[in-house]
């Protein structure tokens, strides 16, 4: 079933920083790519209350490369203008022909084109 917005993940991280009686450094949030470009998936972002952790978006995918994350930067950045670039679901969910290598790649070109004020 896709994910209708950031909703769920936004409850769940602010009940775990509330409940997890430590320090949280950071904390990860999935994209679902088919809304990834819509606005309303990433308003829930305005609510997150992680005190002074650092968010990581799962907006880098190997499906759509660097032009689709950087779209989905866009978006997100509307939303919330500070996060980290991160893939959705870690380093195992590649196409089979990819290698580890080829995703690490991927996620230096995007933060390169990032750094360099392409979002």
């Amino acid at each position: 079933m896709p994910i209708k917005d950031l909703g769920t993940a936004v409850s769940m991280l602010n009940r775990g920083t509330r409940a997890c009686g430590r320090r949280l450094d950071f904390a990860h949030a999935p994209v679902q790519f088919s809304k990834g470009s819509e606005d309303a998936h990433y308003e829930p972002l305005r609510s997150l209350d992680i005190g002074d952790a650092r968010l990581y978006l799962g907006l880098i995918d190997p499906i759509d490369g660097i032009e689709g994350a950087l779209q989905r930067i866009e978006v997100a950045q509307r939303h919330r203008a500070d996060f980290g670039l991160a893939t959705a679901c870690g380093w195992g969910r590649r196409p089979l022909g990819e290698s580890v290598e080829d995703l690490l790649r991927l996620e230096r070109d995007v933060v390169e084109r990032v750094s360099a004020g392409a979002a």
